[in-house]
């Protein structure tokens, strides 16, 4: 269907020209690079310069949108506030896609990703047994519309590339999508005007404060209840902090379902046992009681599978197609396991990057990994959640045998002045630590070390390796540079002394 002029000045809430009024658009886009004739350009972002919209209107822009008059020769539509229209023009300019998907969304502090990709899983396991086509997925680590991957940059994207997504998933035949959503998201109202069929809440612990984020718990807290605004049906955590807020909120839905391990609920899970890489999980949903296996090392992980699957059900989904799913699910760089062939030395990469995901996965290691000798590589954004800076040194010096400080995202802070922060809060606490901000020699620093520990004092090492997971390029400045990702250095590491140990095996005995 056409658009015109009009239609996005009648949803911005704006009295149509006669002058311009019909004139056609054919692209709403804020990027200059990318303006083709009939463009709608958005003036927008804190680095915005007038040369991006002389550029744009050399390109083919016919109007545009901004909080100020640039005085230019071309239509200006005044806004007040750009957050609150970005959403209603990206629905309108792609056709409401959401009005022909389900969309299953996920939020809290740690594990996300991780319930997302379960989900996600399962779902597409749902949809071929049903031959209705595949499901999309929005994360932090990827998203999928259907036909293409690609790598994530946010966990929830900006309103035009966001609505951009939807629309192919629908486009690619799919019914359903699994959305990881941010904080951030909630709060600048990208995902404004979405009707979540299924909304779900895993969990809340102080993070993402600092003066680009959020400027206290109480707003990021506040930020995350959103989710739950215009959703058909909630999804609660009973082992959540600040549980009677978040079953306020949830219960403005018209349908809540809680889950919990041994809390009640209308799902609940047991681990009833470890197997190789992951656990064996009991769910009880009113008298029918099941054995699921999660293919993920850690018991943290029973939380972000109960969600998954009482989402599932919700939805319609047998256990013995969850079970199928949920087999199938690899959540890369969350809780990957890198084990030397002789057991020496286990590398564990992981996404966990705030206090709660730190405190969550120390204890599981010290579970598994009792006599380990345990070394943290980790870091600390630039720019945001300043608090992790503190919280993270002071845990890592209590609970780690030694640590690496290295590079994580620095932005356009000084990586020095970020390590030393961390380092002043392992001092505090007596932490043994060194600071090297090559991160993948600071990886193959600590497998090194570990090695001469073992041939030393024959004492295995267990070296978790954190923040990053999978992830390739890091955020310096006002762009990323390449990096090899994490799970990569500890495959390579650990390849390469298996080799060693092969060939020295193999090596003949010589006889004088």
């Amino acid at each position: 269907m056409p658009l015109y002029l009009k239609d996005f000045a009648h949803i911005m809430g704006i009295s149509a020209d006669q002058a311009w009024a019909d004139l056609p658009v054919n692209q709403v886009t804020y990027d200059s690079r990318e303006v083709g004739d009939s463009c709608l350009f958005i003036c927008k972002g804190a680095h915005f310069k007038p040369s991006y919209l002389d550029s744009a209107i050399q390109k083919g822009a016919i109007a545009y949108i901004a909080e100020k008059d640039y005085g230019v020769p071309i239509p200006f539509l005044p806004v007040k506030d750009l957050r609150e229209v970005l959403a209603p023009m990206a629905a309108l300019y792609y056709g409401y896609p959401d009005r022909h998907l389900d969309l299953f969304a996920i939020t809290g502090t740690k594990g996300k990703t991780t319930a997302a990709t379960y989900l996600h899983s399962i779902l597409q396991q749902f949809g071929m047994e049903r031959e209705e086509g595949p499901c999309g997925l929005l994360a932090s680590t990827m998203t999928y519309d259907g036909k293409d991957v690609r790598v994530s940059h946010l966990t929830t994207p900006e309103p035009l590339e966001l609505y951009a997504t939807l629309a192919a998933c629908r486009d690619h035949g799919c019914h359903r999508v699994v959305m990881e959503v941010s904080s951030q998201a909630l709060k600048y109202r990208r995902t404004k005007g979405l009707r979540f069929n299924h909304a779900g809440f895993l969990n809340i612990s102080e993070d993402h404060i600092s003066p680009i984020e959020h400027k206290d718990f109480a707003d990021y807290f506040g930020s995350k209840l959103k989710i739950f605004e215009g959703a058909d049906q909630a999804y609660v955590n009973l082992g959540t902090d600040h549980l009677d807020e978040v079953m306020k909120r949830a219960e403005s839905c018209p349908k809540v379902t809680t889950l919990s391990l041994g809390q009640g609920g209308d799902f609940q899970g047991r681990v009833a046992e470890d197997v190789d890489a992951g656990f064996i999980m009991e769910v009880e949903e009113g008298r029918e009681k099941v054995r699921v296996h999660v293919p993920t090392l850690g018991h943290y992980n029973a939380e972000n599978a109960l969600m998954a699957i009482a989402m599932a059900r919700r939805a319609g989904v047998s256990y013995e197609t969850i079970k199928q799913g949920l087999a199938s699910a690899h959540v890369q760089g969350r809780t990957e396991r890198f084990e030397t062939s002789d057991r020496t030395i286990c590398l564990i990469v992981d996404y966990a990057h705030n206090k709660l995901s730190y405190e969550v996965l120390f204890r599981e290691m010290d579970r598994l990994y009792p006599d380990y000798y345990k070394v943290a590589v980790f870091g600390s954004p630039g720019r945001k959640a300043i608090n992790r800076r503190n919280d993270l040194g002071l845990l890592v010096g209590r609970t780690m045998d030694y640590a690496y400080v290295t590079l994580e995202d620095p932005y356009d802070e000084d990586p020095m002045t970020i390590a030393q922060e961390i380092a002043h809060s392992l001092d505090r606490v007596g932490g043994h630590y060194e600071i090297n901000l090559d991160r993948e020699g600071a990886i193959q620093a600590a497998f090194r070390s570990g090695r001469a520990r073992y041939e030393r004092e024959r004492r295995k090492t267990l070296i978790l390796i954190l923040g990053k997971g999978d992830e390739d390029s890091q955020s310096i400045g006002q762009g990323s540079q390449p990096m090899v990702p994490d799970t990569e250095v500890a495959r390579a590491c650990v390849q390469d002394l298996d080799r060693k140990i092969l060939n020295k095996e193999k090596a003949p005995e010589v006889r004088s």
